[in-house]
């Protein structure tokens, strides 16, 4: 008999790369025919954070998770490639897109329609 895994919560976040440095190093190149040299390279350090809802929000879901027996799942939208970003709204259908940039669009306002009165 399969064991049944537990439910799961999934949790979508975006994450941002933010520069906090920046290192040099050297690397042998080949210069020209008298032989090799060193070339200095400098690289940007990026450390990828969650803003302070998220963070909070991520914190909330471990309390919920753990309490409930839950397995929680987390999704960074920030570290996704376009295409599974699109394959995951697709799969969530319209309003529940995951693109935690913009707001999900506003549902469309039903206006009230006037009934043709009935003759008494």
């Amino acid at each position: 008999m399969p064991s049944r895994s537990p439910a799961k919560l999934k949790l979508f976040v975006k994450s941002k790369k933010v520069p906090v440095g920046v290192r040099e190093f050297s690397v042998p190149s080949a210069r020209g025919p008298w032989g090799a040299s060193q070339s200095h390279i400098r690289a940007v350090v990026y450390e990828v954070i969650l803003d302070d809802a998220q963070t909070r929000l991520m914190e909330e879901a471990k309390l919920l998770s753990n309490g409930s027996g839950l397995r929680l799942e987390v999704v960074d939208l920030g570290r996704m490639n376009p295409l599974k970003r699109l394959f995951w709204s697709r799969i969530l259908g319209p309003g529940l897109n995951p693109s935690l940039g913009s707001p999900a669009p506003a549902p469309t306002e039903r206006l009230p329609c006037a009934a043709p009165a009935l003759p008494a």
